[in-house]
C-alpha cells in the first residue's frame, strides 16, 4: 500500500472492506493517471477527500458525478464510466486539462474546484490545506515493509 492510498484510508474513515477497496481503487487511479496528464497525485486526492471523501457514488447537485464530481457530458463520458474509480479520476483528468490550458494551472485548480467559476478563493485554499493534511498523516503512522494484507 503506497502512503497516499494509505492517507485516503485514513481520511475518508473508509471502515467496511467494500469502503475500503473502493479508496484503494480510487487511490490506485489517481497514482496512474494523475501523472498521465502532468499533475501530481496528491492534489488529485485533496480534491477527491474534497469533493466526494472518495466515493463514486455521490452525485451533485447539477449532476456531477463520481470522486471528482465531474459532470459526464463536459468531458466526454457517460454518467456510468464517471462514476467509477478509474473513469471518475480520468474524467478529473481530462478537466483540468482543459482548464490548465486556458489558465496558469493554479487557475486551473480553482476553476476546477469551484464549480467551473473560477474564483481563486476558498476552494483553492481548502484544496491545499487537504494537501497537507493528507501528506502529513502519512508522517505521524510508519509504513510498514509489507503492507500489501493490510486491511483497514
Amino acid at each position: 500500500m503506497t502512503k497516499l492510498i494509505f492517507a485516503l484510508l485514513l481520511m475518508t474513515s473508509a471502515t467496511t472492506p467494500e469502503r475500503a477497496n473502493e479508496v484503494r481503487q480510487i487511490g490506485a487511479a489517481i497514482e496512474t493517471i494523475a501523472p498521465e496528464y502532468g499533475f501530481d497525485p496528491w492534489d488529485f486526492a485533496a480534491v477527491v477527500v474534497r469533493e466526494s471523501r472518495a466515493r463514486c457514488d455521490v452525485v451533485g447537485k447539477l449532476g456531477e458525478r463520481g470522486p471528482g464530481q465531474v459532470l459526464a457530458r463536459y468531458v466526454g463520458m457517460s454518467n456510468a464510466e464517471v462514476a467509477t474509480p478509474e473513469g471518475g479520476v480520468r474524467a478529473m483528468a481530462i478537466a483540468l486539462d482543459r482548464w490548465r490550458r486556458a489558465r496558469p494551472e493554479e487557475n486551473a485548480w480553482a476553476c476546477y474546484a469551484s464549480g467551473n467559476i473560477c474564483r481563486a478563493g476558498f476552494s483553492l485554499r481548502e484544496m491545499k490545506r487537504i494537501k497537507r493534511q493528507l501528506k502529513s498523516v502519512t508522517l505521524t503512522v510508519p509504513m510498514l515493509v509489507d503492507t500489501s494484507g493490510l486491511h483497514l
